[in-house]
């Protein structure tokens, strides 16, 4: 493992986690994560695509970088935020990240997660033919109750609160101080998130 990346930290600070930067050099290739347990330990990622290996074993290539230290709640949402401001949307793949998608707080959701064409062949083959029972599908309308489905999209949604004209001032503005993100969402009469939104493409995509 690299010194360098380790250079200035107190390896005898008091904490309940950290977060971590995983480098590959042959693959140039980054993956962020955080532990809630100490650094000494024999821990080493939970990826599910970067090679697995041991500390005592590291492949050549690969270093780590011990990004902060802290409780087990401040290291879990600041790996969030940090995974947020590397990789945006939880739909969009950055290549350079072996992290794909945002977790979700209460752990285990898929929501948003993207697969790859073989893996997506794969859950087509496995389902081909499957029977659903009346159990299930009882199961499944009863899930679906109340939920409000919009016919419409963009402008045309009654539940939208910004024209297409709107959101594409916003979504093209220059970067000024002008346009930053309190002033387009005091202008239009939104939050910063919805603004957020549609710089990231999670919204009003089809302009």
């Amino acid at each position: 493992m690299a010194q360098r990346w380790q250079t200035g930290f107190d390896h005898t600070l008091r904490y309940e986690a950290f977060v971590y930067l995983w480098y590959d050099s042959h693959n140039r290739k980054y993956y962020l994560g955080y532990h809630k347990g100490s650094v000494q330990d024999r821990y080493t990622h939970s990826s599910a695509r970067m090679p697995k290996f041991h500390m005592s074993d590291i492949p050549p290539g690969f270093r780590r970088r011990i990004l902060c230290v802290g409780s087990h709640n401040y290291c879990f949402f600041r790996e969030r935020d940090l995974l947020k401001l590397r990789l945006g949307s939880r739909r969009f793949i950055n290549p350079k990240y072996y992290n794909c998608y945002v977790k979700s707080p209460k752990g285990g959701s898929k929501k948003g997660r993207l697969f790859s064409q073989s893996h997506r062949e794969a859950i087509s083959k496995a389902n081909r033919g499957r029977k659903i029972s009346p159990e299930w599908r009882k199961a499944l309308s009863i899930a679906g109750m109340g939920r409000q489905i919009p016919e419409q999209w963009g402008g045309k949604c009654k539940f939208a609160k910004l024209t297409e004209s709107e959101a594409k001032q916003i979504k093209y503005a220059v970067r000024t101080p002008r346009t930053r993100p309190v002033a387009l969402a005091e202008r239009f009469g939104v939050s910063i998130d919805t603004v957020y939104s549609i710089w990231r493409n999670d919204t009003w995509r089809h302009i």
